[in-house]
């Protein structure tokens, strides 16, 4: 193993024309100058065609309600035409990331799939549908990045127009275990999320709605503010089962406004900034149980499934005032992909000359914001256009510099420059401090090295992790730099399985996190990153918890990729186990290996022995995969009971994601 001394520094980070035109360039939905306003609007007839042929006398619009001249008007065509032949793009199946021009960017689509959220049904048919939107659907100067609001690694979330990369983050959408909690289900436990019961006891779908959703919302914040300084015209597509905007207080006995309703207007307030349309789309479509469910009336309620009615509520509110679409009432996504395709190929470009006034700042010295409204004077068309806009100028050209570690990790969508693996585990150090265990991989093929005099292999590396809140902020940095010296048995195993890592992060207190970690090559100055998503428990509750969970083969701290018929040992810590007046807990364990929800081993609850009465221990234990194991992502689930503990609270579960492949014997090339 590849040893690495390397200096430590631990800090607390800061909180973090008139003719129409077919070559735009860099226009932003709403763009504002010291001397013109410009809005883009998309006009509709009842039908829902498309209309491209008013002029300027057919528009009226308003800023604060106020009615404003109008300077300018024209149409758009934001697709569909090739480039100049000087210009001329490439294929999006042969084309690099570095190879497409600022210039030549069209389009910037960002595909963000609430992994959080999916059930099993909805995962296929969001899988299905990027397949065909990267097979069919992308065009010459388009570029997209697929998120995931679980985790993912910036080498699959690069924006590119390279099919190949694409495929590979379509890939990475999968069922979540921790998405659907009745997947947790085993005979005589009721639930794995601690559940108050009791006058006054927290509702169970609240809670567990509220932890999803802080995920997601710190997700699509962090992708926003990636886009403003991204090119061409910019759509997020936010893939979600749907968040209600309400909830009923059982306690207080009124309504009261969920935590994805408190979050909308920040989401909304960065699209607005970073010049983005929103469009939602209802993965859960409707019954498939009912006839022609694919070609259901899309305004017909009653065809929507019921979990997902008050869900869609949520979805509108950020779609409808980014001029975007609420897109429901159908099992085929692909389908909806292609409406919000063909939504981005036109639209029209209003300016008017703004007041002297609409320029200013607030007191505070913050751009001013202002209501914006467009209306079409034609009787039976429909207009849709952003909410408002700030008085801030355009978004920042040029982006941030790709190669440095500090914008690799304020993008949400880093670089892939060097090729990473990450891996994240919550635990509790010896000093009782909470902490994210991480375990890194970096790909040695990417790494620039040189032999000494001593005949060891040399590289220089910088490693960067940032922690952020749900909010997007960040709480905590870890940097280190160094000499990296191999000796050549070392190397040649680096070279077969990578560069290896551990790195420990602090967390100060119980919330959800992005843990994101860059790599700098000093000698090349290539960067890559990686980022997952973490909850991290509150110890401090009493109940039972459990750390994240490791796998490992044998002489690997945490193992990824295992072969059919070999042994899979698996470890995690029990946190606030309950004592009997002997000082002696009573716990059971039981394991299950799953793949796409589908439970392929069962494992049968087994005793632990009883630990030393501190209520903290460590327990584990061993199987051998099947000999006839399919290839493939697996997940095992690990679930502990504590017989001590009454009702709801006596059991939780882990759960980790690895991956069946057959492994070539060590020194054995490909």
């Amino acid at each position: 193993m590849a040893m690495l001394a390397f200096a430590l520094l631990l800090a607390v980070a800061s909180p973090a024309q008139e003719a129409p035109s077919a070559e735009p360039r860099e226009r932003p939905v709403v763009r504002v100058s010291l001397d013109l306003v410009q809005v883009d609007a998309v006009v509709t007839d009842p039908a829902g065609r498309y209309v491209d042929d008013l002029r300027c006398e057919d528009f009226e619009i308003f800023e604060d309600k106020k009615p404003q001249a109008i300077s300018n008007c024209s149409y758009i065509r934001a697709a569909g035409a090739a480039p100049a032949a000087e210009t001329a793009v490439p294929s999006a199946g042969s084309l690099q990331p570095h190879a497409m021009r600022r210039e030549d960017v069209r389009r910037t689509i960002v595909l963000v799939v609430d992994d959080l959220r999916l059930d099993l049904q909805s995962v296929v048919g969001v899988r299905r549908a990027l397949e065909n939107f990267i097979e069919h659907q992308i065009e010459p100067g388009d570029l997209a990045s697929i998120v995931l609001t679980s985790s993912g690694t910036g080498a699959l979330q690069q924006f590119t127009a390279d099919k190949n990369v694409l495929h590979a983050g379509a890939k990475r959408v999968r069922y979540n275990m921790a998405a659907d909690p009745a997947g947790f289900k085993a005979p005589g436990i009721e639930s794995y999320i601690p559940r108050p019961e009791g006058p006054g006891g927290l509702d169970f779908e609240r809670v567990t709605d509220a932890v999803f959703t802080n995920g997601t919302v710190g997700t699509l914040r962090f992708v926003l503010t990636g886009l403003r300084s991204m090119p061409g015209r910019k759509s997020l597509v936010f893939f979600s089962t749907g968040y209600p905007l309400l909830y009923k207080d059982r306690g207080r006995g009124k309504s009261v406004r969920t935590a994805f309703a408190l979050a909308v207007p920040g989401i909304v307030d960065l699209a607005n900034r970073a010049s983005t349309v929103l469009y939602t789309v209802d993965a859960l479509g409707v019954f498939t149980a009912l006839p022609n469910a694919d070609q259901a009336d899309p305004g017909d309620a009653s065809m929507l499934s019921t979990r997902n009615i008050h869900g869609l509520d949520g979805l509108a509110a950020l779609s409808d005032p980014t001029g975007g679409l609420l897109l429901r009432g159908s099992n085929d996504l692909g389908s909806q992909i292609g409406r919000v395709l063909e939504d981005q190929k036109g639209y029209y470009r209003i300016g008017y000359v703004p007041s002297e006034a609409s320029l200013g700042t607030t007191p505070d010295d913050r751009p001013l914001h202002h209501d914006v409204e467009v209306k079409v004077r034609r009787e039976g068309l429909q207009v849709r256009t952003r909410s408002g806009f700030y008085a801030e100028g355009a978004a920042a050209e040029g982006g941030r510099d790709p190669e440095g570690l500090a914008g690799a990790l304020q993008s949400p969508f880093g670089s892939d420059a060097i090729h990473l693996e990450l891996r994240s585990l919550f635990f509790r150090d010896a000093r009782q401090r909470p902490m994210l265990h991480s375990f890194l991989r970096v790909d040695l093929a990417d790494i620039t090295t040189a032999v000494n005099g001593r005949a060891e292999y040399v590289s220089r590396l910088e490693i960067a992790a940032f922690t952020f809140d749900a909010e997007g902020n960040a709480v905590d940095r870890l940097s280190r730099s160094g000499e990296l010296l191999m000796t050549r048995d070392a190397h040649d195993r680096a070279r077969r399985e990578g560069i290896r890592y551990v790195l420990d992060v602090p967390i100060k207190k119980a919330g959800d996190y992005q843990l994101r970690v860059a790599v700098r090559d000093s000698a090349s100055g290539r960067v890559g990153s990686a980022y997952q998503f973490v909850e991290v428990p509150d110890l401090g509750s009493k109940h039972l918890v459990l750390s994240g969970l490791l796998l490992t083969k044998g002489d690997d701290d945490d193992a990824r990729t295992f072969a059919p018929g070999q042994q899979l040992a698996y470890g995690l810590t029990v946190y606030n186990a309950r004592l009997d007046p002997r000082g002696r807990d009573r716990l059971q364990m039981r394991m299950r290996l799953l793949r796409e929800g589908q439970e392929i081993v069962a494992g049968q609850p087994r005793d632990v022995e009883p630990g030393d009465g501190k209520g903290e221990r460590l327990v584990g234990g061993a199987f051998i995969l099947p000999a006839g194991l399919a290839p493939g992502v697996y997940e095992l689930q690990v679930t502990v009971t504590d017989a001590l503990e009454p009702g709801a609270l006596r059991a939780a579960a882990q759960v980790a994601t690895f991956e069946v492949a057959h492994l070539h014997p060590p020194g054995v090339s490909e």
